[in-house]
């Protein structure tokens, strides 16, 4: 096991630069997974571990467990300061990976699949992910200008569910539509009331920017536009809970 303690070391800047930078982690299709969960997710998907990168200061009987499924993956140390560079977290969980970004799979859109509209907030997106896989969503298609799927703060949010479901980032919505024969609806303010609404067994669900909403242009594509009926002194719902509360009532009317 090598040991990694200067700034300086051209591992530890990769890692660095991963954790910070959204292109570069377009580039090298990797990303950094902080905390066992995480890793864990990702063993279980068969995706691909590069590296893991253990707190010094730790007994390493800790991830015995773990390094039982880790046998040809590279094992470091980094000392404490080094690894709270590579943490969100106050309290950092002494154990990060580098991992390949897995390439989703195509599949025909059937049952709910959701269009994310330039979703700005990384910690959205993570529950939004996190609450897709919850309700076995079929797939999740994120406009060009969404935050970043693989970012250490949308990982921490989903707790790894984008290794579960298939997220295709960076979509056209007027590519999107070409080939799509299941009818669109909306998440919008305006919209009918989700209580009254009968969904679609297959269908696209759009669900719009934090300040701005669902694209005007798109508005004109959709079968239907839904809203969530609420106390009329709350002026809106966080975007990730009025997508949870969509998703649950699909999956009550069908599942």
């Amino acid at each position: 096991m090598l040991s990694i303690s200067s700034k300086e070391n051209k591992i530890f800047k990769k890692l660095k630069k991963l954790y910070e930078n959204r292109l570069f982690r377009k580039s090298e299709r990797q990303t950094i997974l902080i905390g066992e969960h995480l890793i864990d997710c990702c063993l279980n998907s068969n995706c691909k571990l590069r590296g893991v990168f253990i707190d010094s200061s730790i007994p390493l009987e800790k991830f015995q467990n773990l390094f039982m499924r880790l046998d040809d993956v590279p094992k470091y140390t980094l000392t404490k300061n080094l690894l709270r560079e590579l943490s969100l977290l106050k309290s950092c969980p002494g154990i990060i990976a580098l991992a390949d970004i897995p390439v989703a799979s195509f599949a025909k859109p059937k049952d709910l699949n959701l269009f994310l509209d330039d979703i700005q907030d990384p910690g959205n997106l993570g529950s939004i992910i996190r609450s897709a896989q919850a309700f076995n969503i079929n797939a999740i298609f994120l406009s060009e200008n969404c935050a970043d799927v693989w970012s250490p703060k949308t990982l921490r949010g989903s707790q790894g569910a984008q290794f579960l479901i298939n997220c295709h980032e960076k979509q056209s919505f007027e590519d999107f539509l070409k080939d799509l024969s299941i009818p669109i609806f909306s998440l919008d303010l305006e919209g009918s009331p989700l209580s009254s609404t009968i969904l679609q067994r297959d269908m696209v669900v759009i669900i719009g920017n934090e300040g701005n909403g669902v694209n005007k242009r798109y508005k004109k594509m959709v079968k239907a536009s839904i809203s969530i009926p609420m106390n009329n002194n709350v002026e809106s719902l966080n975007v990730a809970s009025a997508a949870s509360i969509m998703m649950y009532e699909y999956n009550r009317q069908f599942q």
